[in-house]
């Protein structure tokens, strides 16, 4: 091929699979493309305006790109099983009993709908534009809506469903809807679609104020095996010999971690490690980019740009308990200096990000190997 175009569309095709299902084991969620192109720089021109595409989405997909014979490609690799020991992990789940009592009271208070009552009706609109195609520039009318008809009845239950599941699936987990009012059949848009709505967002929110994360001591975390390019970088202190797919921070990153001595992992995106979140967001779980061990504690270390930190990081710092006893920490670690989320990045040292007092509180460090030590500090 000597298209960069054509390359890209065939790896849409595979990221775009309809019904796509994401596993444990990373080997299953992985797709692998042999693809003879006419110049090396075809199929790595492809790679990088696909890399860029998932960043700009925030999809978290890992792509790894192998040039070459002989010594290249890629071979499956299996934890060290000197350094298993140290790396003790467990899931991270959410206890959602807390939350199950105020989720069915607002249950009981929803109200019951007649189909005939006028709350259960709304009407339908349509509008006409007429384009000239032979005058594209001409200025357009504003669309004249008027009133056709009713809208289509749907049944209450399934409103009320799919406004939660829009917003969480875990709390379409726990909600109870089985009661016989929510089998009236009600037209869209009308009073009851809109009560539906309120309840919908009403029950999220009950959802993650009173649900906890726990740290499961008896499930633990089981390391699969990882399919690594042979040409990756070797590492002393990894939990696996060799990681691929670091950008040029993350790479610095994990060559200041490796010389603490610490144990620590390249956690992948895909069938890694994962923590629940608990708001509403773009994403329900977090990845975070590293995992380290010292002392008792388990470090979830995420690294980026300054300039790509918002205020969706809140919503990843935390503390997790494993019995009243601090378990799990996360931490960020940004190029450049801020003083608060979305602030100005000044140009050099960087900032760790931690939690306290429930607020994302920056300190900021001249070094990388400065920051790594800030960033594991209980």
């Amino acid at each position: 091929m000597g298209s960069k175009i054509r390359v890209e569309q065939i790896i849409g095709r595979v990221l775009r699979q309809y019904d796509a299902k994401h596993y444990d084991t990373p080997l299953l969620n992985s797709a692998h493309f042999f693809l003879r192109v006419d110049k090396q720089n075809v199929f790595a021109e492809a790679v990088a305006a696909v890399k860029h595409k998932l960043q700009q989405d925030g999809t978290a997909i890992e792509v790894v790109e192998n040039y070459g014979s002989g010594d290249a490609g890629a071979e499956d690799l299996a934890p060290k099983s000197a350094l298993l020991s140290k790396a003790v992990l467990h899931h991270v789940n959410k206890d959602a009993d807390g939350a199950l009592q105020a989720i069915n009271d607002l249950i009981a208070k929803f109200p019951t709908f007649d189909p005939n009552s006028d709350d259960a009706k709304a009407t339908a609109h349509t509008a006409k534009e007429v384009v000239d195609l032979t005058n594209l520039d001409a200025p357009t009318e504003a669309m004249d809506w008027a009133p056709a008809g009713e809208t289509n009845r749907v049944r209450l239950r399934w409103l009320v469903n799919s406004a939660i599941r829009g917003r969480s699936t875990g709390a379409l987990a726990v909600v109870n809807i089985q009661q016989p009012k929510f089998d009236v059949a009600v037209q869209a848009q009308s009073n009851a679609h809109h009560y539906a709505e309120k309840l919908a967002a009403d029950v999220v929110s009950a959802y993650y104020k009173d649900t906890a994360l726990v740290y499961e001591s008896e499930k633990p975390f089981n390391f699969p095996i990882l399919r690594v390019p042979k040409k990756a970088v070797a590492f002393k202190n990894s939990l696996y010999e060799r990681y691929a797919g670091l950008n040029k921070f993350e790479l610095a990153f994990a060559q200041a971690l490796d010389k603490t001595g610490d144990t620590w992992h390249r956690n992948p995106s895909s069938g890694g490690f994962s923590i629940p979140l608990l708001s509403e967001g773009d994403s329900s779980s977090f990845f975070p980019d590293f995992l380290a061990w010292k002392g008792k504690y388990v470090y979830c270390l995420d690294t980026k740009g300054g300039h790509l930190l918002s205020d969706a990081v809140a919503r990843k710092l935390f503390n997790i308990d494993d019995a009243g006893t601090i378990k799990l920490l996360t931490r960020f670690v940004t190029e450049g200096k801020q003083d608060q989320l979305r602030g100005k990045v000044i140009k050099g040292g960087f900032t760790v990000w931690k939690v306290k007092g429930g607020s994302p509180t920056p300190v900021q460090v001249e070094t990388i190997d400065e920051a790594i030590k800030e960033a594991m500090k209980p």
